[in-house]
């Protein structure tokens, strides 16, 4: 049996709350700023008192629409979850020297998932002139007004007779307000959709949702393409923009948003004993990823090899680990075993980190259950008290860091650690970056709802 083609990543693209672009976000990071703040009422309109971190958004999306002057492109650029996904895709293109005229389009393809659809699209779309002016005063007063009510409740509390009869006048008032591509921008698929038509990548356009495991089992799942034989060059990875109120609502329902947040940026404290949770963070991070053959024929500079990845499910809750992480210890044996590496090969993990009581301790847990003594040897870090959390696009994000950790030995730190918990006592770069040479990398994912996803990565 033919020995699977060997994986290699040859670019990079991002768009953070830290920076509109790669570099830009990367020497942020390292510089240890943090983007949480307070949100703006036009951002955010419920609750008041919200805090999280906007992507600071390319020019790339919107130059690209502005010089094929496609109107139907500017519309679908009005949602952020699209337009972050192809300013990180072109971006990535261009880190790998891709040139699209040379690449056959049914031998290419893009994994590009995100954790919910075009969520500002959605409430864009609810709260629309059309609807507002609809023959329901009730419902009109309740969308303007949304306290104490989301829109979804005040739809819910309709006599249900009406209920159905209501919402299908809604939206029929509304069709003459949108262009037929409307759906695309609330759809789950609609990055993916987008780039693969920008680009002609005719080998697929696949959009994975697992919750906050979306970006890395995106990125698991396009390297399967490769590896399968089935594509010479994908784009995967991720894009999310949820800071809405219906989502801010419901994780403060659910229990996980910090909320010790005099000052937002020091609010998210992963492993920290102080911590309270997370924040919420938007943006995009898409990787290329190539085909050994095809990278060698173009004369390609990869950054990293892609060695292998996996999955497994935490089936016993919807938002926490288990005190006794099973599975994402079975996941981290697996994925090292798989890899052939030892444990004491591994020189950087990248944790999921969410700064929540329970999922942190477990991740930490994890690792040394795995790791055995070489968890104190390898260094960690998260993300998230400098960025929030990114949601969707969380694990392509810190993935993509971890590949520049990679190329530049200099890890990210973990900010706003100060009083590390007794259990959490590794090295997790606490407050600063810091040099190390990273040959052998591991990237964990953990996702609402139970989804684990691991990777594991080399240097070239």
């Amino acid at each position: 049996m033919p020995r699977p083609p060997r994986v290699l990543i040859t670019g990079v693209g991002l768009v953070t709350p830290l920076g509109a672009d790669r570099e830009s976000s990367w020497q942020e990071l390292l510089a240890g700023e943090r983007a949480i703040r307070r949100l703006l009422h036009d951002e955010a309109s419920w609750p008041a008192d919200a805090a999280g971190a906007p992507a600071i958004a390319s020019d790339r999306a919107r130059q690209f629409a502005e010089s094929s002057n496609d109107s139907e492109l500017f519309w679908l650029l009005h949602e952020p979850a699209i337009t972050h996904a192809v300013s990180a895709s072109f971006e990535a293109a261009e880190h790998a020297a891709l040139d699209w005229q040379e690449i056959e389009p049914s031998r290419s393809a893009c994994v590009i998932g995100t954790s919910k659809g075009g969520v500002h699209s959605w409430f864009e779309t609810l709260r629309s002139r059309s609807i507002l002016q609809s023959r329901n005063g009730d419902l009109g007063t309740t969308l303007r007004n949304p306290e104490p009510m989301t829109p979804c409740a005040a739809s819910a509390s309709l006599d249900e007779s009406h209920r159905l009869e209501e919402l299908a006048s809604l939206f029929a008032a509304s069709q003459e307000e949108f262009p037929a591509a409307s759906w695309i921008r609330l759809a789950a698929s609609g990055p993916a959709s987008v780039v693969a038509s920008l680009l002609n990548l005719q080998g697929g356009a696949l959009a994975p949702v697992t919750a906050c495991a979306t970006g890395l089992s995106s990125i698991l799942r396009g390297a399967d393409l490769i590896r399968h034989g089935e594509c010479d060059v994908v784009l995967a990875g991720s894009s999310d923009a949820s800071i809405s109120p219906a989502v801010l609502a419901s994780f403060r329902k659910l229990g996980v948003l910090a909320d010790r947040h005099e000052d937002p940026s020091t609010a998210v404290k992963p492993f920290d004993r102080n911590r309270s949770g997370f924040l919420i963070g938007e943006g995009a991070g898409i990787v290329v990823l190539e085909s050994e053959a095809h990278a060698t024929a173009r004369g390609a500079k990869p950054i990293a090899e892609w060695l292998t990845g996996g999955m497994a499910c935490e089936a016993s809750g919807i938002t926490q680990l288990q005190k006794d992480p099973e599975a994402l210890t079975w996941l981290i044996r697996d994925v090292l075993r798989r890899s052939g590496l030892a444990a004491g090969e591994i020189d950087y993990v990248s944790l999921h980190g969410t700064a929540t009581k329970a999922n942190d301790l477990a991740e930490v847990r994890a690792i040394k259950a795995a790791f055995g003594p070489a968890a104190y040897e390898l260094s960690a870090s998260s993300l998230k008290g400098a960025i929030g959390h990114l949601l969707g696009s969380a694990g392509s994000v810190e993935f993509a860091a971890t590949l520049l950790a990679m190329r530049d030995s200099q890890l990210p730190p973990t900010m706003n650690l100060t009083d590390p918990d007794d259990e959490c006592d590794l090295d997790f770069v606490a407050g600063k970056s810091k040099p190390r040479e990273v040959t052998h990398a591991m990237k964990l994912s953990l996702g609402f709802g139970g989804h684990l996803v691991a990777g594991v990565i080399r240097k070239l």
